[in-house]
């Protein structure tokens, strides 16, 4: 467990200053933060908030739009044999998610 002394002391950022994060070298943790933290059993952070929130844009998809054909090769009342449907996604052909169109998920899930 973490004690309130750590609120004295600056923490460095693995990154170091790196640019494409806008690495701000190290940083401090708030009494608020720390609260936090404690209260939801969470580690202190090892990067600052900037290098955090650039990280974080590694799980967003890209403001990109790619066409693609519904992947379902199961056999709908739309549909007999794989779905030809196309639509927009902002999912990647290189991505290991399977797309659906609407009315193929629809009928998987309900």
């Amino acid at each position: 467990m973490i004690d309130d002394s750590i609120l004295n002391k600056v923490i460095a950022c693995p990154n170091n200053g790196k640019q494409e994060y806008q690495c701000t070298v190290a940083f401090k943790i708030i009494a608020d933060e720390l609260q936090f933290y404690k209260a939801k059993k969470l580690p202190i952070p090892r990067f600052c908030p900037n290098c955090r929130h650039y990280q974080r844009f590694k799980y967003v998809n890209p403001l990109r739009i790619w066409q693609r054909t519904c992947m379902c090769d199961n056999s709908h009342t739309h549909h007999t044999g794989p779905c030809t449907i196309e639509f927009e996604t902002s999912y990647s052909p290189e991505r290991p998610e399977k797309i659906y169109c609407e009315q193929c998920y629809n009928q998987e899930v309900y």
